[in-house]
């Protein structure tokens, strides 16, 4: 979705969503709240103060968006009360109205505040509700920063909102628990919602499920007995939508629980590929997702990689730990230190299937750990059940288990959608560096009264984190380019949201060169800006950038500079720079 830039006595940008029911996402307070292992199949009472009218029986409900994944709990205990659903910034997704008549009306609402009781209100007027529907469809598109509720599908005396079937809302008694929209931040994300809950002989239940077939486990180590034999468990995959746009992984992670204190002994691996989805034809002519042969990374888990498993439980009499398993792809740098390399999952790279987490190594010696699951209600019927895998002892024959309830494996990952664009019309994407570096105008302006002292680029994540690491990168940056600030003042304004004006620090033109360019692009976690930034010096032109690119040849041996610009020799310690990229060198 392309957005505008008037130039004038201030900058002017499209607005996306809707204003006046936002909240900035800053203001979305954490909360403490019990891991989830601790509430399992622990009873709470409904108190009445929510009347379930919807049902896939009676039609009354829609699909969550395709590649709109759940943020609830995070991997340190705390979380939100609300489930939260992440868009991609920016894109457009609909919720598909699964109800038998059509004819019902989709309306947003928001809340007051707390001396009012948070009382339920239309967002919008009666007249403005039409344009919110197309064929029976909720199209949703925002931008970062802000949180918007859910959508309410309403029929007649029957009505749906995602995140109504929170735990939370039952448990304290209040529908401002329900779900809301969020598109920025990285996060603990899932394929399902774990603040749901499901109902059973009038009682209200956490979805956790932990108990199952495998040795008492639901996915993972252990084994099945029977009258052919033992059946040993190695693997468990989960499948999740294909991604809305290049969705960044830093981490994935899995909840569960363990015989033992330390699920993964010193010196002992489990593996977790991601992959690709292929659909699969059963003897019986029925299909089923499993992982495919295009393996897009590899992450792993060793003793160390384990959260909590102090809390304890029993089952069938014995002791159980629960815990989190968290995997990672890490590589090792020219100084010896260990980072975690983040994952994409690009959309293109994958067909609509979607892509899947493949977890195996729970039959090595020193592995004891069993992954949860997620109940789903019935209404959710876009719902892929985890599956585990076993061989069996003797003939190494392997099987591909799943359960009868609509199961989710209790997996997800760290990460977000992030998302990066320059605006490029107008020239704005084209900078004039002054002669001696140290400032920039877009390309034309005589001052800032006339142009912009950097390019426009709208962001998810702010430009820099609370210690002013830099979370965006330029790519392909010249060796004359020494810094890049960004200014973040607008970037939280209502109709700037996302906004941030990139200049460059440059060095100064050499006497005897009349002009230099260069064409470089932000990449941020992910996810890399299509349009470029031209960076024009002296009297070159865009026409010079663009030849530039086409006969460049890498830099080798570039030149260093510290982090006030100045060149000096690559020996000298601390942070450094070279090629626009900065480093440590100890």
């Amino acid at each position: 979705m392309k957005r505008t830039l008037l130039i004038g006595a201030a900058l002017v940008f499209a607005a996306t969503g809707f204003a006046q029911t936002t909240v900035h996402s800053e203001t979305l307070v954490k909360n403490p709240l019990p891991k989830f292992q601790l509430v399992q199949n622990q009873a709470v009472r409904d108190n009445g103060t929510m009347n379930v009218r919807k049902a896939k029986s009676n039609g009354v409900y829609y699909k969550r968006p395709k590649g709109a994944y759940y943020q609830g709990f995070g991997l340190d205990g705390y979380g939100y009360y609300a489930s939260a659903i992440n868009f991609a910034p920016w894109t457009e997704a609909a919720f598909e109205n699964m109800n038998n008549n059509k004819a019902g009306s989709w309306q947003m609402y928001f809340y007051g505040s707390a001396e009012e009781g948070y009382p339920q209100q239309p967002a919008f007027d009666e007249e403005d509700l039409a344009s919110l529907v197309v064929d029976g469809d909720f199209v949703w598109s925002q931008g970062p920063g802000y949180l918007y509720y859910t959508p309410t599908l309403t029929n007649r005396n029957r009505s749906y909102t995602l995140g109504e079937e929170n735990l939370y809302m039952i448990y304290y008694g209040r529908p401002y628990y329900a779900g809301r929209i969020l598109t920025d931040s990285i996060g603990a994300k899932m394929a399902f919602d774990d603040h749901q809950r499901y109902v059973y002989q009038n009682s209200n239940y956490s979805n956790t499920q932990s108990w199952g077939a495998l040795s008492d486990n639901m996915y993972g180590s252990g084994v099945i007995e029977d009258e052919e034999g033992t059946l040993v468990g190695f693997g468990a995959y989960q499948v999740f939508d294909t991604p809305m746009s290049p969705l960044y992984i830093e981490r994935a992670f899995a909840h569960g629980c363990s015989f033992k204190r330390k699920p993964i002994a010193e010196g002992d691996t489990i593996f977790c590929d991601v992959t690709n989805v292929v659909k699969q034809t059963l003897q019986n002519g029925n299909t089923r997702l499993v992982p495919g042969d295009k393996v897009i990374a590899t992450m792993f888990a060793v003793a160390s990689d384990t959260l909590d498993f102090v809390s304890e439980g029993t089952r069938n009499q014995l002791t159980i730990y629960d815990g989190t398993v968290i995997f990672s792809q890490r590589t090792l740098d020219e100084f010896g230190i260990e980072t975690v390399e983040g994952v994409t999952v690009d959309p293109a790279d994958i067909d609509e299937n979607g892509f899947a987490f493949f977890f195996y190594g729970f039959d090595r010696p020193g592995v004891d750990f069993g992954i949860d699951a997620l109940f789903v209600n019935d209404d959710v019927d876009d719902c892929e059940d985890g599956h585990f895998l076993v061989y069996d002892a003797k003939t190494g024959d392997t099987y591909n288990y799943s359960y009868q309830s609509p199961l989710a494996m209790k997996v997800g990952f760290e990460g977000m959608y992030d998302y990066v664009e320059v605006l490029d019309n107008d020239g704005l994407n084209v900078l004039r560096i002054s002669n001696d570096g140290q400032s920039c105008l877009t390309d034309g302006a005589v001052s800032e009264e006339d142009g912009l002292p950097g390019a426009a680029v709208y962001t998810a994540q702010p430009w820099y984190d609370e210690d002013l690491n830099e979370y965006y990168e330029i790519v392909d940056a010249p060796e004359w380019l020494t810094a890049v600030v960004a200014d973040e003042s607008m970037r939280n304004e209502d109709g700037y949201n996302g906004l941030e004006i990139v200049s460059f620090i440059c060095q100064p033109l050499p006497a005897n060169v009349s002009g230099r360019s260069a064409v470089v692009y932000v990449r941020g976690r992910g996810f890399t800006a299509a349009q470029p930034i031209y960076l024009l010096q002296g009297d070159a032109s865009i026409a010079d950038a663009i030849s530039e690119v086409s006969t460049a040849a890498p830099v080798k041996n570039a030149k260093v500079f510290n982090l006030n610009g100045q060149e000096v020799n690559k020996n000298v310690k601390g942070i450094l720079i070279q090629n626009g990229k900065k480093y440590i060198n100890k």
